[in-house]
């Protein structure tokens, strides 16, 4: 990519993404496994533990499984003191494979592209599974830019990047944590994200009344989400192409709401999973803002959308997954509750 010049610089953008994975990943069954599931097969103080971490290794090395990682699980690593963070990154490295779920940002974007794909070409094919991927170190971000002076030349600016490139394909969890240890454990943020008093308000309005709840939320990712987002990439179209999608939009069937955000959002599948999983963790009003609620609604998006399995044992997303969903029939994937469904699965997979 040509840079962009810009007073004396030029940015240069590198981009480490799904492009960057073996396409051989995209066979695997995906197995996500929430933060402790993790320590407690990293530290392994039990026969259980080390008979499941047996299991899941033997299954990645085997080529059937893959444990991906998301942004959650790493801010929360990060929370860990430098020893067992360190333990916990080695394993992630084998059963992960140094790879992450690409941030939901990026993910609610490749929905979106794929819905207007569909549209334009008269088909109706699901993301594929290896664009939900990247490399570790782009669990946040898959781009990012690099200013040189503008005397640098093209071929040795080009030299750089793909230097760069190729070094921060190559980054670890081990790695980040190593870069990380003088700073180990991190503080908490001090403010979580201001959910407690929106889901109150929409209780009040919704009055118990499940689906009158989902459309609230619905609407408002729509609005904050799915239509910037939309409009973002079609902007660019030609205008034929811009009024096909458009005519086909508007052709959507209605839905029980005399609306079209049921049959939209059945498109975009990890958008529909967190309305549903917003709708159902509104109606407790009693619980109060918290980073691990954060956390807990990012898993609840992309990882339990595009997982084969998921495996936790916090009692509050066991909560959400037990509880029947508003719209959807039923929710994308299994859940595993505890080592013993996480060994039986790997188990299943020999």
């Amino acid at each position: 990519m040509k840079g962009i010049a810009e007073s004396g610089m030029v940015k240069e953008a590198v981009h480490i993404g799904f492009e960057d994975l073996d396409p051989s990943l995209s066979n695997r069954i995906l197995l996500f496994l929430d933060t402790n599931i993790w320590i407690n097969l990293a530290e392994r103080k039990s026969e259980a533990a080390e008979q499941c971490a047996a299991l899941l290794a033997k299954a990645v090395s085997s080529g059937k499984l893959l444990c991906p990682l998301a942004a959650p699980l790493l801010w929360e690593l990060y929370k860990q003191n430098y020893p067992s963070a360190l333990r916990v990154a080695a394993l992630m490295d084998q059963l992960s494979l140094s790879t992450s779920f690409a941030s939901s940002d990026e993910i609610h974007t490749a929905e979106i592209r794929q819905y207007l794909r569909n549209i334009l070409n008269d088909g109706d094919g699901e993301l594929p599974v290896l664009e939900l991927l990247v490399p570790v170190v782009s669990y946040l971000s898959s781009d990012s830019v690099i200013e040189f002076s503008d005397w640098w030349s093209e071929e040795n600016r080009r030299k750089v990047t793909d230097q760069l490139r190729s070094a921060k394909r190559a980054v670890t969890v081990t790695q980040l944590i190593e870069m990380r240890k003088d700073s180990l454990p991190q503080l908490e943020r001090p403010e979580p994200p201001p959910y407690a008093e929106a889901l109150r308000r929409r209780a009040d309005y919704a009055r118990g009344d499940r689906k009158k709840a989902w459309f609230v939320e619905a609407y408002s990712i729509f609005c904050s989400t799915v239509l910037p987002k939309l409009n973002n990439l079609r902007s660019p179209s030609p205008i034929a192409d811009q009024i096909k999608i458009v005519a086909a939009g508007a052709q959507l069937p209605l839905d029980d709401f005399k609306s079209r955000l049921v049959p939209l959002f059945e498109r975009l599948p990890s958008l529909l999973v967190r309305a549903e999983v917003m709708t159902l963790s509104g109606f407790d009003t009693c619980r109060k803002d918290s980073m691990r609620d954060f956390y807990d609604m990012e898993m609840l998006t992309v990882p339990f959308t595009y997982s084969h399995a998921f495996a936790s044992e916090d009692r509050w997303i066991r909560h959400i997954v037990k509880s029947p969903p508003v719209i959807m029939a039923d929710w994308p994937t299994r859940l595993l509750s505890n080592m013993a469904e996480v060994a039986a699965f790997a188990k299943s997979l020999s």
